[in-house]
C-alpha cells in the first residue's frame, strides 16, 4: 500500500502540478539560498573544507536526469552530485543520468553551490 501525499479535498494531481510550478519558479533554490544565509549568519558555514561526492539511485519512474545504471544492469538510474561544507551542510546538488562519470559533474556541482549573499561567495575558493 502506497503513501498518499494528498489529504481529503486535495487531489494528487493538484499537488504534482503545484510542485512543478514551484520547481519552474525556482522556489527550492531560493529557499535553499535563504536557509544557507541564515545558517551562515547564526552558526557559520565551514567553507575551508568543501567536499563533493555522488551517489547512484534507482529511477523507477524515469525522468529528465536518468540514464542506464551500471549496478542494476542498464535499468533506469539517477546520479546525484552534492557539494557540502565541513559540517556536511549541502551547498549545491545536481542530477544526471546514472551512466555519467563523476569528473564532468564537478564544475556544475560547484556552480550549483555558488551562492552569494552580503558580497560573500561560498565556493570557488578551491
Amino acid at each position: 500500500m502506497g503513501v498518499r501525499a494528498a489529504v481529503p479535498g486535495c487531489w494528487d494531481a493538484r499537488i504534482r502540478r503545484r510542485l512543478r510550478e514551484w520547481a519552474d519558479a525556482g522556489v527550492a533554490r531560493q529557499l535553499h539560498a535563504l536557509v544557507l544565509a541564515a545558517f551562515d549568519q547564526m552558526i557559520g558555514l565551514q567553507l575551508t573544507d568543501v567536499a563533493v561526492d555522488g551517489c547512484i539511485t534507482r529511477a523507477v519512474a524515469g525522468g529528465e536526469h536518468t540514464g542506464p545504471s551500471p549496478p542494476t544492469g542498464a535499468k533506469g538510474g539517477r546520479k546525484r552530485s552534492v557539494a557540502a561544507d565541513g559540517r556536511r551542510i549541502p551547498l549545491g546538488i545536481i542530477g544526471a543520468g546514472a551512466n555519467r562519470h563523476d569528473a564532468p559533474l564537478l564544475g556544475p556541482t560547484l556552480d550549483a553551490a555558488d551562492y552569494r549573499w552580503d558580497g560573500r561567495t561560498t565556493t570557488r575558493r578551491l
